[in-house]
């Protein structure tokens, strides 16, 4: 007798703890345990968005896709009938090395994706493994695996506003892949605006070791996956007073629950075909003054290799690091991304004429009178 009563009054007094812990670890731990991002931030990040698919010519691969827009939609045709109304080429936006695009191009009150309109309609572009596209069974992404889905992406878009060209934007790694497109594709890239690159002519990308394994075969599931960290999250926010607290953790804590993997890249020495000689497209080199990843030193080799035959600017954009398009000066850095793509926009559809003799400086005007070039200073 006394046993059992010690026995109830343990029942008792243990049981509501341990379905209250139970109830707490299903809260807590079962979203942490899955590899899908949280339900929650990727509907709240998509909602304003037009979602579809595009397959890659490459392997038919699915590539995901977003455009702004009222209500998500998984059919690449529902995006058509809004989207062709522009009448200026539309705007793809690649994402960089770490984080996909809805945290990069999608955060906050005012997304930089909703920010080109009416001029222009943007689209971006979730590489493999990012995001919403899921990885290829090789489980890595690559350089070329990256221009070849761009160009399947380009090609749709295209498709959908009956056009010969479109604009492309890269953002840090993803400049590398919009200028590897650029140069091997110059037909189909109306302007091309290289913003944050890390190109650097001094660095030279190692090829993998033969017996590596890397972006071979299905060896992705035999090596552990590398989580991101909140640290590496906030490492792109350099410059006290630049952005808020709040908007840095706002971004960090998003892009780890679509991005919770660090996606992984192969085959860098890809790069090592960049040469911005060879490029055609009329070209804004735009990055923060302070970009610890784009220095001065680099963005100057870019520009000045870039043929003197080919439309381009430099715009350097003062107290801004690796991330201007979420800071405080966004404004300002969208100013001039708009203002490249509506001026050259105007000049391509001019006739200059020719004009000789004592004639030649009659009602001419200096290049650096235009507000565009007064106001941002550009180096051209």
């Amino acid at each position: 007798m006394v046993a059992r009563f010690f026995l109830n009054r343990l029942h008792r007094t243990v049981a509501p703890f341990f379905l209250f812990l139970s109830m707490f670890m299903v809260v807590l731990v079962r979203p942490l345990s899955t590899n899908e991002p949280m339900i929650s931030a990727s509907s709240l990040m998509s909602a304003n968005l037009r979602v579809f698919t595009v397959k890659s010519t490459l392997d038919g691969h699915p590539l995901t896709c977003y455009t702004a827009g009222s209500s998500s939609s998984s059919s690449s045709s529902s995006s058509s009938s809004s989207s062709s109304s522009s009448s200026s080429p539309p705007l793809l936006l690649l994402h960089g090395r770490t984080w996909s695009s809805l945290p990069v191009f999608n955060l906050g009150a005012q997304p930089t994706l909703s920010s080109f309109s009416p001029s222009h309609t943007a689209y971006a572009l979730d590489f493999r493994g990012f995001g919403n596209t899921p990885p290829d069974p090789s489980g890595y992404v690559s350089p070329s695996k990256c221009v070849h889905d761009v160009d399947s992406v380009v090609d749709r878009l295209r498709e959908i506003h009956g056009r010969e060209d479109v604009v492309v934007l890269g953002w840090s790694q993803g400049a590398l892949v919009a200028q590897l497109y650029a140069q091997s594709t110059p037909a189909k890239v109306r302007k091309l605006v290289l913003y944050a690159s890390i190109y650097d002519p001094e660095v030279t990308y190692q090829r993998p070791a033969v017996f590596s394994h890397e972006g071979v075969g299905n060896k992705y599931n035999k090596f552990p996956r590398i989580e991101n960290t909140m640290k590496s999250a906030l490492e792109d926010f350099t410059l006290p007073g630049t952005i808020d607290h709040w908007t840095a953790l706002n971004f960090a804590s998003l892009a780890l629950e679509i991005d919770p993997f660090k996606a992984r890249w192969s085959q860098l020495h890809e790069f090592n075909l960049l040469s911005p000689s060879q490029i055609q497209s009329p070209t804004l080199v735009i990055a923060g003054a302070l970009d610890p990843y784009s220095s001065q030193r680099s963005q100057a080799a870019l520009f000045t290799q870039i043929p003197e035959t080919v439309d381009k600017a430099w715009v350097s954009i003062a107290g801004s690091d690796h991330a201007a398009h979420l800071l405080g000066c966004k404004n300002r850095w969208l100013e001039a991304v708009l203002a490249f793509l509506n001026f050259t926009n105007q000049a391509e559809e001019e006739e200059c004429p020719v004009v000789e003799g004592d004639d030649a400086d009659d009602g001419a005007t200096d290049a650096t009178e235009h507000p565009y070039f007064t106001s941002h200073g550009l180096n051209i």
